[in-house]
């Protein structure tokens, strides 16, 4: 799969900036391309952000979703995913498996479900459930 063939089996990450670079690498954000709300016009706003806040504001919705629309579209047939996205779901109190694959790019999980991933579109022949990154990401999942 094109999102993926770029980079190694497994990410790592230990800042918050970090997993935000790791997002916009993986799914192809455009350099240009701000959050609905960085363009909004109050002096406070606008003299008064912190570094972090004005790195958050560098998030491409648009590649986001185009990314996680495939990534779904390719994945929601298999078994192991359908189970991945109802768990993560469930932490939301929701079953729907969109809000799953949402929860599982979040940052106490992504690195874990990126691996699974990797090897579920590059790696036919490994079987996602022997992975440690797997079984670390259902255990956090049904605690």
């Amino acid at each position: 799969m094109d999102l993926f063939s770029c980079f190694p089996s497994s990410i790592n990450y230990k800042t918050n900036q970090e997993y935000r670079n790791w997002i916009r690498r993986i799914f192809h954000f455009t350099k240009d391309a701000k959050t609905y709300y960085a363009n909004l016009k109050e002096k406070d706003f606008e003299t008064n952000i912190d570094e972090e806040s004005k790195d958050e504001m560098d998030y491409d919705y648009d590649s986001m979703k185009i990314g996680l629309d495939i990534i779904l579209e390719k994945t929601i047939n298999e078994t192991i995913f359908k189970e991945m996205y109802t768990f993560a779901a469930a932490a939301m109190f929701s079953t729907d498996v969109k809000v799953g694959q949402v929860v599982l790019c979040s940052y106490d999980y992504f690195h874990l479900y990126f691996t699974c991933l990797w090897f579920f579109f590059l790696e036919k022949d490994t079987k996602i459930e022997s992975l440690a990154s797997y079984q670390d990401l259902m255990a956090r999942l049904k605690k």
